[in-house]
């Protein structure tokens, strides 16, 4: 049986239905995970864009389901150099903020369907694009999404098949509804993520801010109640090589919202567009944020190259774990 497919706007989506989950694929903009579902209580963990967002989405897709941000977050005077190359972005047309990859239409590869998960695989060639007219940067993305009792599994896969490197780094811009839940409000809601570190003097270092200090946080984590109850823009940093995650909880539901994301994602930023909206974006990245022309080391950092014959890969999860 083919999985359900339809549209938002002009964009087409595939539906994933397993059990009591569903989850719409946004495969012609950005591959964009643009809902993400509870059948049971009918909450929606994120924020999709309703028939009055549809301009916004047009423009901002990123404030939206989990957008893939190649290159995540800002870039500092639009350009930089590094190894003798000068990637300027504003001679280039390309976005100084959160890459192209966000609006690309991606095909569907392959659909799966058994008894114990629904799958569909979608895939991007820059080729031809403007990342290839601009800077020669020939990558294949392959994005897997797989829906089963336990929720949703993404996994990412970038090839390089050009002849020069690819400055990298990756990022998904998560926007969740705040509340997911119809019968809740937002000062029912907190959210936890799993960061030690956060940048002191965030907004100080460019143009559009970098950071050079951290400033321990005490615990393993941060805890936001009421994630609307004032503005939010702080980037935060975890160099633990361990899994990272943020838990979205609600008083009124019988299970807790998981947002697992992969050990490679070691800079996040957290945003709730000044309270507007009703949502808060957790934003996992590889590197933080203008890393091409930070003065720190590149491992810490997390300024990279995707090199031929060298594919990155990285797996995120959307799961619902029960409250004891």
């Amino acid at each position: 049986m083919a999985l359900e497919r339809g549209t938002i706007s002009e964009y087409r989506y595939i539906k994933l239905t397993f059990n009591n989950l569903s989850a719409s694929i946004l495969y012609d903009r950005g591959c964009n995970i643009i809902e993400f579902k509870d059948l049971t209580t009918d909450c929606s963990f994120l924020h999709t864009p309703s028939k009055e967002e549809l301009e916004e989405f047009q423009e901002a897709p990123q404030r939206f389901g989990s957008a893939i941000l190649f290159h995540p977050n800002r870039l500092g005077h639009e350009c930089f150099t590094r190894d003798g190359h000068t990637y300027n972005y504003e001679k280039a047309g390309l976005p100084p903020s959160h890459g192209l990859l966000r609006f690309a239409a991606f095909t569907v590869e392959e659909e799966e369907e058994t008894s114990e998960y629904q799958r569909v695989k979608c895939s991007f060639n820059s080729k031809g694009t403007l990342y290839d007219t601009a800077f020669h940067w020939k990558f294949i993305c392959n994005m897997a999404f797989t829906l089963d009792s336990h929720g949703l599994t993404s996994h990412m896969e970038f090839f390089n098949i050009g002849d020069v490197p690819i400055p990298f780094g990756l990022g998904f811009h998560t926007a969740f509804r705040i509340p997911s839940n119809p019968n809740s409000s937002s000062k029912e809601v907190s959210c936890k993520v799993s960061v030690t570190n956060s940048w002191t003097d965030y907004g100080k270092c460019t143009k559009w801010g970098c950071g050079t200090r951290l400033c321990d946080i005490p615990e393993e984590s941060i805890t936001i109640l009421d994630p609307l109850k004032e503005s939010i823009a702080i980037p935060y940093t975890d160099y633990k090589d361990q899994c990272h995650y943020a838990i979205i909880e609600d008083e009124n539901l019988p299970f807790r919202l998981i947002y697992e994301t992969d050990p490679q994602f070691k800079h996040w930023m957290i945003w709730n567009n000044a309270c507007r909206g009703g949502y808060i974006c957790i934003e996992p990245m590889t590197w933080m944020i203008d890393a091409p022309n930070s003065p720190l080391p590149d491992q810490l950092s997390g300024f990279s190259y995707l090199e031929r014959g060298k594919p990155k890969s990285f797996t995120n999860r959307f799961l619902l774990e029960p409250k004891e």
